[in-house]
């Protein structure tokens, strides 16, 4: 073992926060080895799925609440690397962009757990001083494999210290230049800290500790609310017993000024949020109402004052209760054209192209369930790879299984296709369906359609919908259709500003005429977590580090879906607006345009809710048209995006040029006194 001493390095001279680090060694005292939740299937180079780090952890001056792991001993907050390939080869030291930004490195070296070993992670103490633990325990290294990694990785809450314990660190000198690099480097790429062990230098460590310590503790300057949220069988609202943690559930502060703040549940879930001096009133969230019942607090929610910094309130238990013991299913699909380095899925299909098909399924119930998929391809494609065994069954189906899916449990496959060689325009139609074997709360998210036309692309920061009953229309900006339809709802959005983005929220204002207790989160190209604030339908996508257009146009664009049945008291002519704004970091929402659903009924003769005397003829039409009233009204125009493009009066009758108007469906609010009515234009 090495001689203990305290050790300060030099960072660079550009740091991307004000955050700097001491660098330390200390006592080896590692926690268990072999405890906790089996991180990644063993397989070599690959990036994990997010794991909830259960609280706030500053890392260079920034919250995280999640990272994904490199199964080459090395993580990252940047939550765009989750399920790509992690990177071996090392070719330069830290800082460089050579390397994964964003990331703590504990060391980052080539090994393999595709060859044996485990790799685990888990959540130690309680509010505010737990502790991230991620283990790596005799994992081979990639070529001599005779020789294997046994180490550390621990996030302490509130200090933000980082620790890393080494049992045994080898020396592959055949591979990769011998070389491994134990440090941490910011997301610029520009700033770091690192022990002597740095590229290109060979080394070896047994029972040997590193310790990263912030200069300045960002959580100790603010107060702090935590607790807990848990099923509680035996109604008691203590933790104890037969109860169990629900993990990945947003507890939501209100500050009563009108500022609202959330944090998501660990895996045992706990919950932790740093706040300024206020009074805040806060509540757990049942997403799946139908599932669970608040049973602790009384009323369901805390209060707590904090009139000064460095405040805490901890211990506030969030006591569920199950109403339903059931399973409930869902499954998402999409289809994009092949993907490039950098995973993007927003390329469309192509022609004679090889492309993707995603799918994405998960257990939001409360009992276990094992479940099958079907998947219905396109009439032109084929299947060429698949990492999820199927089985065929006729007319272009297949069958997958997921495996024995736990409560809040989730999964994903990627399967490669060979698209047909039809022109470009052509629309391609996939679906999937979901069954298990328990019963299922709920069937109307058990299945999920799409059709995608091949090479036409989607709009950036825009909202689009679409009809389950005709998804064959496929993603539309206005939608004609009946009031028993559920609705598919698709959001793009893409940084053209001129750096990395590393927070995008996403935020849609569910209209009234829908039931947002029905939303049932849908696929996307990247990690979210996805909360409701009253009518408010929120995509967090903290750690998505979506590049900037300029340096990686194809990196830059992202979406996220989701579906929800109607309000049952829509009656024909009820029009559905729905847009989003979309937040890059700080910077001021970007908005969407406003997609439109118009009920009709099933003759097609719409009957809208206020007077009905306005007459617009002829419609459609090319050159103009006459709107008539037999009341004084304002009328105001708007195209499908929701952009206002005309406005007048009508005094009995009115004439409207439409020469210079684009070909398209336009929506005409007619108001008079305390009646309205919108009536649809077809301009040829």
């Amino acid at each position: 073992m090495k001689n203990f001493f305290a050790l300060i390095l030099i960072c660079s001279f550009f740091t991307a926060t004000s955050q700097t680090y001491t660098v330390s060694q200390i006592p080896y005292s590692p926690m268990p080895w072999d405890s906790g939740i089996n991180v990644v299937s063993p397989v070599d180079d690959v990036w994990s799925a997010p794991i909830p780090i259960g609280f706030d952890f500053y890392f260079f001056g920034i919250p995280h609440q999640s990272l994904v792991l490199g199964t080459n001993s090395i993580v990252s907050f940047s939550l765009s690397y989750a399920n790509q390939y992690c990177q071996w080869p090392i070719v330069n030291v830290i800082p460089s962009y050579d390397n994964p930004v964003n990331s703590i490195m504990f060391p980052f070296q080539d090994v393999n757990p595709a060859l044996g070993g485990l790799i685990h992670h888990q959540v130690y103490g309680t509010p505010p001083n737990r502790k991230f633990v991620l283990s790596f325990d005799t994992v081979p290294y990639y070529q001599c494999t005779d020789s294997s990694f046994t180490g550390q990785l621990i996030l302490y809450e509130t200090t933000g210290n980082i620790e890393m314990h080494m049992h045994y660190k080898s020396l592959c000198t055949t591979w990769n230049g011998g070389t491994a690099i134990l440090g941490i480097q910011d997301s610029s790429g520009q700033a770091y800290w690192a022990s002597y062990y740095n590229y290109p230098t060979q080394w070896v460590a047994y029972d040997e500790a590193w310790l990263f310590s912030p200069d300045s503790n960002y959580a100790a300057n603010l107060d702090r609310i935590s607790g807990r949220v848990f099923s509680d069988m035996d109604q008691d609202c203590q933790f104890n017993g037969t109860d169990y943690p629900l993990m990945n559930k947003p507890v939501i502060f209100d500050d009563g000024a009108g500022n609202n703040f959330y944090s998501f549940t660990d895996m045992q879930g706990y919950y932790s949020k740093l706040l300024s001096p206020a009074t805040y009133t806060f509540t757990t969230q049942n997403i799946a109402n139908q599932y669970y019942n608040a049973n602790c607090p009384p009323g369901g929610s805390y209060s707590v004052t904090f009139a000064a910094y460095n405040d805490s309130s901890d211990n506030n238990l969030f006591a569920d209760t199950i109403v339903n013991f059931c399973s409930d299913l869902t499954v998402s699909v999409w289809a994009h054209g092949e993907a490039d380095s950098t995973g993007n899925w927003f390329d469309p299909l192509g022609v004679c192209d090889t492309a993707f098909v995603e799918l994405s399924w998960s257990n939001d119930g409360t009992i276990d369930d094992s479940a099958s998929i079907v998947l219905t391809l396109n009439d032109s494609v084929q299947i060429l790879n698949s990492p999820v065994a199927y089985t065929a069954l006729g007319n272009n189906q297949y069958s997958f299984s997921t495996g024995w899916l736990t409560p809040g449990a989730s999964g994903s496959a990627a399967i490669m296709i060979q698209d047909g060689c039809d022109t470009i325009g052509t629309m391609y139609c996939f679906a999937a369906s979901i069954s298990g074997t328990e019963y299922d709360c709920q069937n109307y998210n058990n299945s999920d359609n799409i059709c995608l036309q091949i090479g036409v692309p989607f709009d950036p920061n825009a909202m689009y919908v679409s009809s389950e009953i005709a998804p064959s229309l496929g993603f539309k900006n206005y939608l004609l259709t009946s009031s028993s339809d559920n609705l598919n709802y698709f959001i793009t959005f893409q940084n053209t500003g001129s750096a990395t983005a590393h927070d995008v929220i996403v935020k849609t204002v569910i209209d009234p005429h829908l039931n947002a207790a029905t939303i049932t989160p849908g696929i996307s190209d990247h990690n979210y977590n996805w909360l409701m604030i009253g009518d408010t339908l929120i995509f967090d996508f903290s750690g998505i580090e979506l590049p900037d257009s300029n340096s990686d146009e194809a990196g830059s664009h992202a979406f996220v879906r989701f579906k929800i049945q109607q309000q049952p008291n829509n009656i024909a002519g009820t029009i559905i607006p729905q847009s989003a704004a979309v937040y890059f970091d700080y910077l001021s929402s970007v908005e969407t345009n406003v997609s439109i659903v118009e009920i009709e009924n099933p003759e097609g003769i719409n009957t809208p809710s206020g007077f009905s005397s306005s007459i617009i003829y002829p419609n459609p039409a090319d050159k103009k048209f006459t709107i008539t009233s037999p009341v004084q009204a304002h009328f105001i125009v708007h195209d499908i995006f929701g952009n206002e493009i005309f406005s007048g009066n009508i005094l009995h009758a009115a004439d409207v040029d439409v020469t210079k108007w684009s070909a398209g469906v336009y929506l005409i609010s007619i108001q008079s006194g305390a009646q309205s009515e919108v009536k649809k234009f077809v301009k040829n």
